[in-house]
């Protein structure tokens, strides 16, 4: 089976910068006050909401 977007690895580097459970608020915070993506297994997420379908 092959990745479909590579997402996966993404959001694994995201969990190895963040490393333990107290740096969380640390690594995670400045990126979403930035607007940065948040890379999660299945599709980024952000600061804007999306509106129902």
């Amino acid at each position: 089976m092959g990745r479909s977007s590579g997402a996966p690895s993404r959001a694994l580097d995201l969990l190895d910068e963040i490393g333990t459970e107290d740096r969380i608020d640390d690594v995670v915070g400045p990126k979403i006050i930035a607007s940065e993506k948040i890379m999660g297994f299945a599709t980024p997420s952000t600061r804007a909401r999306i509106p129902a379908r």
